[in-house]
């Protein structure tokens, strides 16, 4: 047989081609002969009909293969935008090698508003402790007085005192931010999100921490930062593309080998699920269109969605596709999303 066949790719291709029925009648036949070979090859098949089938990728529990369940849904959306062709998957593997190297290219656009509405705004209150807010639905940029660069995510904030820059650099996060910070070894660079210290001397890190979360998540780009929990005081050094994770149940800090591609969508307007349970899909889609989303069946929370959507596609495009397959139904009035 040829070695091309018996590589696990090509065997995908195929089941894809004959899912969006795009297959040649010799790659039919082909993949007709290959499932009669085992029961093995017809309940593979079986399996990546269900995921094509269905938006959700599995109910909680259930083993699956994240990656697979990505790239299937990934496959199922330009489906129903443009016909499937060798030329367009070849122009979506360029696309997502142009897109990795947008993301990983450190922001250098600053909204300059935004910095001097602050900035100014704590030098006329004098207040002690000063508070940026970027707002459901928007995403913030600025640069701090020791030139530290920031982006926001939606619904998040920080706050830093009056001696910023020049006494100290600490800064209290709650939220999700990218912070490109400016070395300076006499001052380390200290962020504390929830329970955890994050401390820097020069770095570009992506920190995601928002309060109702189950964990915190810290991923580095370049440098090296250290993160420790502040009540056990257990801490771990983490190495370029390496992520810190801290998870609130167990107190226990871990390293993975993360993909920065997602942990950095956010900054090109990008949501991207791999497999996560429909729960914290709901907060991100709710931060990120500023709405309140209402779930009646409590058990679609548990459910996993896998998807990849563009900056353009709204809310409810979002929630067509994901509810294409039946699983469950919406309504919108205003600001509130009811699913049922």
């Amino acid at each position: 047989m040829d070695r091309e066949i018996q590589n696990k790719a090509y065997w995908d291709d195929l089941i894809i081609d004959h899912l969006s029925q795009n297959i040649s009648k010799d790659d039919a036949d082909r993949l007709k002969a290959w499932i009669g070979e085992s029961d093995e090859h017809k309940r593979y098949l079986d399996k990546m009909r269900d995921l094509w089938d269905s938006s959700v990728v599995a109910a909680q529990g259930f083993p699956f293969d994240p990656d697979q369940a990505y790239l299937l849904f990934k496959r199922k959306i330009r489906e129903q935008a443009i016909p499937f062709s060798r030329q367009s998957k070849k122009r979506t593997l360029l696309w997502k090698a142009v897109a990795v190297a947008a993301a990983l290219v450190p922001f250098l656009f600053l909204s300059h508003y935004t910095y001097l509405y602050f900035e100014g705004e704590q030098t006329r209150s004098g207040l002690q402790l000063s508070e940026i807010v970027s707002p459901k639905g928007s995403k913030t940029q600025l640069r701090l007085a020791d030139g530290t660069e920031v982006c926001l995510n939606s619904g998040s904030s920080i706050q830093y005192g009056e001696g910023f820059g020049t006494k100290n650099r600490n800064l209290i996060l709650s939220g999700e931010a990218y912070l490109k910070v400016q070395r300076n070894e006499q001052l380390p660079f200290i962020v504390s999100a929830g329970e955890i210290d994050i401390k820097v001397l020069g770095t570009e890190f992506n920190v995601d921490a928002y309060p109702e979360s189950e964990e915190i998540r810290v991923s580095l780009i370049k440098g090296a930062v250290s993160m420790s929990d502040r009540k056990n005081h257990n801490s771990i050094v983490l190495k370029p593309m390496e992520t810190g994770v801290f998870r609130h149940n167990s107190r226990k800090l871990t390293l993975v080998s993360d993909d920065m591609r997602q942990a950095l969508d956010w900054m090109q307007d990008r949501l991207v699920f791999k497999g996560e349970t429909f729960e914290n899909i709901v907060r991100q889609l709710e931060r990120r269109f500023d709405v309140e989303i209402r779930v009646q069946d409590k058990k679609l929370l548990e459910k996993r969605f896998g998807g990849d959507f563009k900056p353009e596609e709204s809310l409810d495009q979002i929630l067509k596709i994901m509810s294409s397959s039946g699983k469950f139904k919406y309504k919108k009035k205003g600001r509130i999303v009811e699913i049922y």
